[in-house]
């Protein structure tokens, strides 16, 4: 107030910095990684790292990890991989031959490994024979079973003789259509020594 008498203000000292922790009062006063920088120098904070990484995959890390273990799935198979399968081929294949009509009928049945025939039941002889040593025991086996051979026996007429008389009629037995492809024709080629000529050479059709 104006003209009143005048009092001090009252002085109140500046804080005191609390001591670092770990570090009690009184002892090293050396700065720590936890305290500030020294008064006059620049202040920055300088950090301490964490002993435990964090849990949260970044993600390179996850690529990482696919990759190792898409490598991983690989080895393990490539070490524990199937044996190699075999590949093979059997067959058995059905023929009827015709000689002038069906007037002579020979059926053959033939069985195939590896497109190499090794077994046959001929109708001409009434059993199976061995083509090569793989059919042999399969021949001998086969010709003891008095049935299987009388079925095949059959065949001739239930089998050829049917299919030839109901394709007769059809488009494939007894055509008479022109072909339309130029054909190999026989030619003549006299004997040697001046005998009388006679016909060779092959007759088929060009696709």
């Amino acid at each position: 107030m104006e003209g009143g008498p005048s009092f001090p203000l009252p002085h109140f000292p500046p804080p005191s910095r609390p001591p670092p922790r770990g570090n009690p009062a009184g002892t090293d006063s050396s700065p720590s990684l936890l305290q500030g920088a020294p008064s006059g120098s620049p202040s920055r904070q300088v950090s301490r790292p964490s002993a435990f990484p964090s849990l949260r995959p970044s993600p390179s890390s996850r690529w990482e990890r696919w990759a190792l273990e898409s490598l991983l799935r690989a080895f393990f198979f490539l070490l524990h991989r199937p044996p190699h399968t075999a590949h093979f081929l059997a067959q058995w294949k059905a023929e009827c031959h015709f000689f002038n009509g069906t007037r002579r009928v020979r059926f053959l049945y033939r069985y195939f490994y590896d497109r190499q025939e090794f077994l046959r039941f001929d109708s001409a002889r009434g059993e199976y024979e061995a083509v090569t040593a793989l059919g042999k025991g399969d021949a001998e086996a086969l010709n003891r079973d008095k049935h299987e051979l009388q079925f095949y026996k059959g065949e001739v007429d239930r089998f050829c003789r049917h299919n030839y008389e109901a394709l007769q009629g059809g488009p494939v037995i007894g055509r008479r259509a022109k072909p339309q492809s130029p054909l190999f024709t026989p030619f003549r080629k006299a004997r040697s020594g001046g005998g009388a000529p006679f016909t060779s050479g092959a007759f088929g059709i060009l696709g």
